[in-house]
């Protein structure tokens, strides 16, 4: 048998043919984190695993709270998304600390900045 292990959060956009009936036998919807709260320990986690790897660290770390605001019904992989990305902002300007600047052009990139279609 074979076990294939898919995931999206951009499920309107698979083409028709991966959903017909029989090709996936289950199917599992993850919800966002609910409130502020569960975004922040989602954040502090994602925090504590890319962070260090990337070599820089928050300026205060009342930003996470910021960004767990501000970023309601997100799921957990765009959270992770937009930290990475301020992280390599930060990183751009040659700066081993994120600022709220950082995490606000993060957000703004990857919310509102379409996607080039090929």
């Amino acid at each position: 048998g074979l076990i294939v292990f898919a995931a999206s959060n951009y499920h309107h956009l698979l083409d028709a043919a991966l959903l017909r009936p029989g090709r996936f036998t289950k199917q599992f919807t993850l919800r966002p984190p609910r409130n502020s709260s569960e975004r922040l320990d989602v954040l502090k986690k994602v925090a504590n695993r890319i962070l260090p790897s990337k070599g820089v660290d928050l300026a205060q770390p009342e930003l996470l709270d910021y960004l767990s605001r501000i970023t309601g019904g997100e799921s957990n992989d765009h959270l992770r998304g937009i930290l990475a990305l301020a992280s390599d902002l930060a990183r751009r300007d040659n700066r081993k600390v994120i600022h709220q600047t950082d995490i606000f052009e993060a957000y703004q990139r990857y919310f509102y900045t379409l996607p080039i279609l090929a």
